[in-house]
């Protein structure tokens, strides 16, 4: 009776051994699984992961180094366009150094251009000379939204719009996430007024050029709360023949 005991023992023990082993083979793969995934993916495979109860420790030290991104992506001037809800196509002009070093952390600049009372949702082309050769010595990535008549940057299609542009460029892009700016001019500017209120966590700081936070109060029924601006990083630029509000936090 001793002897089957003993012997069961043993291979409850070299059970366990296996079982262990094989779980430390699995914690490599289901963490690049999820490194690798796409924003809806991960929401699946990190159930996956809560299941399979990894080393705590394993897990945040893995995910702490980060994704491993391919050298093989995009570069130069490219379209990566967003289809809102509601059957409405919003065109994104991308910006990628020729020089990309996945490597490399980079800085990330989204560019919100004015006169969105037009008609023509391509109108970003005609802001952006493509072909300047100083491209070619232009290191951070350089994000180019479009906006128009029938959606405009104080519209939730354009915040939702960005969101999703900056997402594609975080899983697909080696970038420094505590270097994200944005920058507007005119309309554009106002329209980081608007989404500074309620859309900060992915930005560093914000760079408006002759915007206006006054005329959000005529161009969106939104509610704006001012201490939504404190402990933001603004720097705020409008000449002096400018006729819109000077608003220096």
């Amino acid at each position: 009776m001793k002897k089957n005991v003993f012997i069961l023992l043993i291979y409850a023990f070299m059970i366990k051994r296996i079982c262990s082993k094989s779980t430390d083979t699995l914690k490599p793969f289901f963490i690049n699984k999820y490194l690798q995934a796409n924003s809806e993916t991960k929401k699946k495979i990190s159930k996956e992961l809560i299941r399979k109860n990894f080393n705590f420790d394993y897990i945040f030290s893995r995910l702490k180094e980060g994704k491993h991104y391919s050298q093989d992506v995009q570069k130069g001037f490219f379209e990566h366009n967003f289809q809102h809800e509601h059957g409405i196509e919003h065109p994104n002009l991308v910006f990628i150094s020729y020089k990309y070093n996945p490597e490399k952390k980079d800085k990330v600049c989204p560019y919100l251009h004015g006169g969105v009372s037009s008609f023509d949702k391509r109108q970003i082309y005609h802001h952006i000379n493509r072909i300047d050769t100083h491209w070619r010595s232009i290191n951070p990535i350089c994000l180019y939204p479009s906006s128009w008549i029938l959606s405009e940057w104080w519209s939730s299609g354009q915040y939702e719009n960005l969101a999703y542009l900056l997402n594609f460029i975080k899983e697909n892009y080696n970038i420094d996430e505590n270097d994200v700016y944005i920058t507007g001019v005119s309309d554009g500017a106002t329209g980081i007024y608007y989404l500074s209120n309620f859309y900060q966590t992915p930005f560093s700081y914000y760079l408006l050029l002759i915007g206006s936070m006054e005329l959000l109060t005529t161009l969106t029924d939104n509610q704006f709360y001012l201490r939504n601006f404190q402990g933001l990083s603004f720097l705020i630029v409008n000449g002096e023949k400018d006729e819109v509000l000077i608003f220096i936090m």
